[in-house]
């Protein structure tokens, strides 16, 4: 091998300390510098600000020479040949040994050094495969990069050799800058690619065109509607309260089906004024897959040009593959896992992934104004450790500069002192932007627990969370004040708004009630209103506009759908960003019309028990 790299012999003095310096080379990664001058990821970084973010050819890496751990330093440390890490045996070590000083399999030194079938010598060179060492974060086993480079995303059927002929990069070039490729290309990757001189001359993001086709618009348009309105069971509350002189308690799914509905008809009314001609078929769907099953049998199916719903999970998996036999779109009014949107691009997922929040938190940090010291917390667990790894790869495309945090609590770990980890990279000049990576509710309680002893007179903080926060009890709403808890969501509903309080007027009108806190009465006009006016303007191919990136906002929604791949559906990246500011969840960066709140509207102050069921709901 050449290109033989390791630690160097300068040292140079700045200030008291002492510091080894290191030139990047093509393919080091923060690991690999780590193990070859015996120092932790953590005082890399802390010595040099900003690697974290990812390592650039040719810069300089200053190695604090007092943190040098000199027992690991004499135990034959590895080096950098060739953009690998290299280690080099010698007498004494064992395969078994030297798997556990690199947190990698015996199978998987064996598969990446065919030279080992002969057994173990001093003086063989053995590959270390970075990317198989499972408790690293992405950022450390990121391979430096050409400061000039673009990004990839692979699509479906494109191959190693097709790219590196698009690019005008060889494979060996590709698979170096991104190690990862050493297991095989796979749709949705995303690739770094050296720009070569003609790339930077002659690409031009602004050369690209969308092409769109004719819509195809019809006089009318079938929409099938499915929602767990439970009659049966309806019908036996209802019957119950009347021979005990009481008042009906219905299913909970049932009360939110007919405020979607009602919320839906008062869409329908709006656009059909429009000019929309519409055939509506409502279904009762429930979790009950006979039911769902007996439903899909009904001829009439066949002929609709848009499904929305049903609101279970396992129903929606059963109507959503018709719905791909039948080539019919079909819209998911809540939120299920993205798997649904697999391999199927008829499904329309109307909420936000996880995934998709953290994205959209890394832009909306990125456009803030102010210079700030932004923090990724976690604790890099199995079900957080691949939104982490999201949150590093969309920070390195937009050039947001951060840092990682990793907190742990153990079980019997009660006290209320600020993490150690946190608190060495606090800033009391700037903003601190803590983006905490985690959904758990005993977690998240106790990390706030633990960083209330900071003064934020002194230290300014800004907390940012994901969605699924709102319905964490556990949180004190003094901590979401104090901390200035920020969330990506799905939904917001403003009372202030005067659109959204004549529809609260229009619905009091025509149902003698006015819509719960739940929100499902505004989910049901803002889904019916948005994908029913695209089959109006746009016809029945209206996702071809989705390409111009246009945002639509209605009610409590916003609407910006993005395809997830080729030969997969569609998400909805609309979010609002909202803080919690005086004990109020308010809406960052609204602009809408205010006015006096007409209604304020209260869960526990809705006698959701009483809501009668219309009679004009019935199974079709």
């Amino acid at each position: 091998m050449n290109g033989f790299a390791q630690k160097t012999d300068e040292i140079r003095k700045i200030g008291r300390t002492k510091y080894f310096v290191y030139q990047v080379q093509k393919g080091s990664t923060l690991y690999a510098i780590s193990k070859v001058y015996s120092v932790s990821i953590e005082e890399i970084i802390l010595a040099n600000p900003g690697v974290e973010n990812g390592l650039n050819i040719g810069d300089e890496i200053l190695i604090p020479l007092k943190e040098v751990d000199k027992k690991e330093a004499k135990e034959n440390p590895p080096s950098i040949m060739d953009g690998q890490l290299i280690h080099t045996v010698v007498k004494g070590e064992t395969l078994y040994g030297i798997s556990v000083k690199y947190k990698v399999s015996v199978e998987e030194l064996t598969k990446n050094n065919p030279q080992l079938a002969a057994g173990l010598q001093p003086g063989m060179q053995l590959v270390i495969n970075q990317q198989t060492i499972s408790d690293l974060q992405i950022s450390h086993i990121e391979p430096a990069l050409p400061s000039n480079y673009i990004i990839h995303e692979v699509k479906t059927k494109e191959t190693l050799y097709g790219i590196s002929k698009m690019y005008n990069v060889s494979i060996d070039e590709l698979v170096q800058i991104n190690p990862e490729l050493s297991n095989g290309l796979k749709e949705g990757m995303v690739l770094n690619i050296p720009k070569t001189e003609s790339e930077s001359n002659e690409f031009n993001q602004d050369s690209l065109v969308t092409i769109l086709v004719k819509p195809v618009k019809k006089n009318i348009y079938k929409v099938a509607l499915f929602l767990p309105f439970y009659l049966n069971e309806a019908d036996s509350a209802i019957l119950k309260s009347q021979i005990n002189y009481t008042s009906p308690s219905f299913n909970s799914y049932s009360l939110a089906s007919v405020e979607f509905y009602n919320g839906f008809l008062l869409a329908l009314d709006s656009l059909k004024k429009q000019g929309l001609n519409i055939e509506l078929y409502v279904y009762d769907v429930n979790d009950n897959l006979i039911n769902t099953r007996s439903v899909l049998l009904k001829p009439e199916l066949k002929e609709m040009d848009l499904f929305i719903g049903p609101f279970h999970f396992s129903s929606f998996q059963l109507i959503s593959d018709f719905a791909k036999k039948q080539q019919i779109k079909i819209v998911s009014p809540i939120n299920h896992p993205n798997k649904i949107l697999l391999n199927n691009k008829f499904v329309f997922e109307s909420e936000a992934s996880d995934y998709t929040q953290v994205q959209e938190t890394v832009l909306f940090l990125k456009d803030m104004p102010e210079e700030a010291n932004t923090l990724m917390l976690s604790n890099f667990d199995y079900k957080n450790k691949p939104l982490c790894d999201e949150f590093e790869k969309q920070a390195r495309r937009v050039g947001l500069s951060y840092q990682t945090v990793s907190v742990e609590f153990s079980e019997k770990d009660f006290n209320l002192i600020v993490p150690k980890n946190l608190e060495v990279k606090l800033d009391s000049n700037k903003v601190n932007r803590i983006v905490v990576i985690s959904s758990d509710e005993g977690y998240i309680s106790r990390l706030f627990d633990r960083m209330n002893s900071i003064d934020t007179s002194l230290i300014d903080i800004e907390v940012y969370g994901l969605n699924s926060w709102l319905k964490i009890n556990q949180i004190n709403t003094r901590y979401k004040v104090k901390y200035k808890v920020t969330l990506p969501v799905s939904h917001f509903i403003n009372y202030k708004d005067r659109v959204l309080n004549d529809f609260i007027d229009d619905y009091l009108k025509l149902n003698n009630t006015i819509p719960s806190a739940n929100g499902f009465a505004f989910l049901g006009f803002d889904i019916a209103y948005y994908h029913l006016n695209e089959l109006l303007h746009h016809g029945t191919n209206f996702e071809q506009y989705f390409s111009l990136n246009i945002e639509n906002e209605e009610l409590q929604s916003i609407f910006r759908y993005d395809q997830v791949q080729d030969s997969s559906g569609y998400e909805n990246r609309g979010l609002f960003f909202v803080r919690y500011e005086g004990f109020e969840l308010i809406r960052i960066g609204d602009n809408k019309t205010s006015t006096a709140e007409k209604y304020i509207i209260k869960v526990e102050e809705f006698p959701v028990d009483s809501m009668p069921l219309p009679n004009y709901i019935e199974q079709r």
